[in-house]
């Protein structure tokens, strides 16, 4: 019984992955060949027009352009925080931006994905953004990262 038990969360891990990543993958496979009048490759081969190969182009040097960016500043932040010499409270206030960063990616795309279709997105945004600001700057405000890292007891007064 006691095997019984991880197996159990692997197979509801490996059924949510196939409902929700495998099967529309499949869908859509499914329906790049498929038209009007059955079989067709006429989505395939619109692939190689100019316009979309010169999207595609674009696509990949802006993400080279993004990751380059992303490699040198998260390296010059790791070194800068990093050093003996680097001010007290620098790495939990970068510890603490990077964990409320790493979470904060998919809130812009699936207010994308909802408002985009609506054209609301852009009131979405001046409204949005100031407030996930603000609620980054709260938890890193609040934050008991620092006391933690000197090995001192985090108490509330």
């Amino acid at each position: 019984m006691r095997l019984a038990v991880p197996y159990f969360f692997i197979a509801a891990f490996v059924a949510f992955a196939a409902l929700f990543m495998l099967a529309p993958t499949a869908m859509l496979a499914a329906q790049s060949v498929s038209g009007e009048h059955g079989f067709t490759l006429e989505y395939l081969e619109a692939l190689g027009e100019y316009r979309y190969l010169v999207a595609f182009r674009n696509s990949i040097q802006l993400s080279a352009a993004s990751a380059l960016v992303g490699v040198i500043a998260g390296g010059l932040i790791a070194h800068t925080v990093l050093k003996p010499s680097a001010p007290e409270g620098l790495r939990s206030a970068v510890t603490s931006f990077s964990a409320v960063a790493a979470n904060f990616g998919g809130v812009p795309l699936a207010f994308g994905f909802v408002f985009d279709a609506t054209g609301s997105y852009t009131a979405i945004l001046a409204v949005g953004v100031p407030i996930c600001l603000l609620a980054a700057g709260l938890v890193m405000l609040l934050s008991p990262y620092d006391q933690r890292a000197r090995g001192g007891q985090v108490t509330t007064t």
